[in-house]
């Protein structure tokens, strides 16, 4: 199981990024999935901590059962 997370990290990492920076530069940014505009060393992006949460839950199930 410990594997299958290590292989979740990047697909959900990319999933997250691609839907919270469509949704938030839509303006879309409360409700449930709370996309916040960030800074990070003088990079901005948007981001949401329980899109990245559920996406990695999903892909590390995914990895899981195809081992």
């Amino acid at each position: 199981m410990g594997i299958a997370v290590f292989k979740g990290l990047i697909p959900s990492f990319i999933l997250t990024w691609v839907l919270s920076t469509i949704m938030g530069s839509n303006q879309v940014r409360h409700g449930m999935l709370q996309i916040e505009h960030t800074y990070f060393q003088s990079f901005d992006f948007y981001w949401s901590w329980p899109l990245f949460l559920v996406s990695l839950a999903l892909s590390t199930a995914i990895f899981w059962m195809m081992d």
